[in-house]
């Protein structure tokens, strides 16, 4: 009975104590003197995510003594440094199929060399081998007037179709211009996705009319897809017809245009939107001088 009594006890409790025990003891936990970090960011249409380590100063002298000038780095700690795209870009001149590269770099004094990697699974730089660079170019570098004592990599300037990557340590600030064509990239999902039924919904087809509108791109289409939404919707919306006079006005359809702006002035009156009542009386005016 105690033998009986003790595998129960062992089975419900002291086994299952003593297991979490050596597991819990077998994996002590410490704080990483470089810890992971990952960035990610959207640029236009284009999903960028970076993965690196992020070493500190720690009271030493980095570039040109502990990261020596004119030597590979991986650009960060531990495992190489990690960027990927989602689409075709172009990083400091260069273009770049979408796809997930290793960033290592080459510090200077005066301005850095940017490698972009084919190879992905390497640990730092010790078996870098330049036949692997996919491509490399110089990057302008900037002196800091304040410590940054943890390394950084940011995105900035963002804008729909370019973007600045920044590698920040110690006084120095290293400078990478990116560039997204954006505008094609749009161009070619509207295209693929706008003959397709379940996509011609109100949203979709009004955002692609704007969208095409604002980027001077096939005029005749984009006031296809605003007519539709505007039939399309329960309840008429005097932005979307004046999109559409707007669209008519570039197409010099002058009477379409005007009736299209009629309309939506009728509608923004009813909604009491005085910015657009104005806008819509202005672009009467130029088009009644158009006639």
């Amino acid at each position: 009975m105690k033998w009986a009594c003790f595998s129960l006890l062992f089975l419900f409790v002291i086994g299952p104590l003593t297991s979490f025990l050596n597991n819990t003891l077998a994996q002590p936990r410490f704080p990483l003197p470089s810890p992971a970090s990952s960035l990610k960011q959207v640029v236009g249409i284009t999903e960028i995510e970076i993965e690196y380590s992020r070493p500190s100063v720690r009271n030493r002298v980095i570039f040109g003594k502990h990261e020596p000038y004119g030597v590979v780095w991986r650009t960060g700690a531990n495992a190489s440094t990690d960027i990927s795209f989602n689409t075709d870009v172009t990083l400091g001149g260069r273009k770049i199929p979408a796809g997930k590269y290793s960033l290592y770099t080459i510090p200077e004094e005066g301005d850095w060399t940017i490698i972009i990697y084919k190879n992905t699974e390497l640990w730092g730089a010790f078996l870098y081998n330049p036949a692997d660079d996919f491509t490399r170019f110089k990057a302008k570098t900037r002196k800091l007037n304040e410590l940054v004592e943890t390394f950084t990599i940011s995105i900035g300037d963002l804008r729909d179709d370019s973007a600045t990557i920044y590698l920040d340590w110690e006084y120095t600030r290293v400078v990478i211009s990116l560039e997204i064509d954006t505008r094609s990239h749009v161009y070619a999902e509207l295209k693929a996705e706008m003959h397709k039924p379940e996509s011609q919904t109100v949203g979709a087809l009004n955002a692609a009319a704007v969208f095409y509108y604002e980027n001077g791109h096939d005029l005749e289409v984009a006031r296809k897809w605003i007519r539709k939404a505007n039939n399309l919707r329960d309840k008429p919306a005097y932005w979307m017809y004046f999109t559409q006079a707007q669209i008519e006005s570039e197409l010099g359809l002058i009477h379409e245009a005007l009736s299209s702006a009629h309309r939506a002035l009728i509608l923004a009156k009813e909604a009491q939107h005085q910015i657009f009542m104005e806008k819509c009386l202005e672009l009467i005016e130029k088009l009644d001088a158009r006639k």
